[in-house]
């Protein structure tokens, strides 16, 4: 069993161009801790409130994300496999985060770990995120 695990989950969704403009990036972050859990296979979800979703017209999957880990009071090394595959460089994932790390703190608190949610319970409630191998994953619409 392995004891206080941390999953950081920053998010970047790419939105449409307003009339005469470029398109722009929306991140979000969120952290969740675990306690403890069993080895193997675990999804963490995060929950992204049907407002929010709504007033940023966020559609389908975040373009760009990175997963940070931790356990047992120790930041895990981030590798290729924790972020999009757009992020392939290091330093792509460096400029990723450092990016974010401003621009999120503008959605700090809307992103949240499920747990924090109503919806602890559900197993995919709409706007839910899945933290899952791969990468993260907006649960389908239809899911509630």
């Amino acid at each position: 069993m392995v004891s206080r695990v941390r999953v950081g989950l920053t998010i970047a969704f790419e939105l449409p161009a307003p009339v005469g403009g470029e398109r722009r990036l929306e991140h979000y972050r969120a952290e969740a801790e675990c306690v403890a859990l069993e080895a193997g296979r675990t999804d963490v979800r995060f929950y992204l409130p049907p407002e929010l979703v709504k007033r940023d017209q966020l559609h389908g999957d975040p373009k760009y994300w990175g997963a940070e880990l931790a356990a047992g009071g120790r930041t895990l090394p981030a590798g290729r496999a924790g972020f999009a595959a757009a992020l392939a460089t290091p330093e792509a994932r460096r400029n990723f985060l450092a990016r974010a790390t401003t621009a999120a703190a503008a959605n700090d608190g809307l992103f949240l770990p499920q747990y924090l949610t109503p919806f602890a319970n559900e197993l995919s409630p709409r706007h839910s995120v899945v933290c899952a191998p791969g990468g993260p994953m907006m649960a389908p619409d239809g899911l509630a």
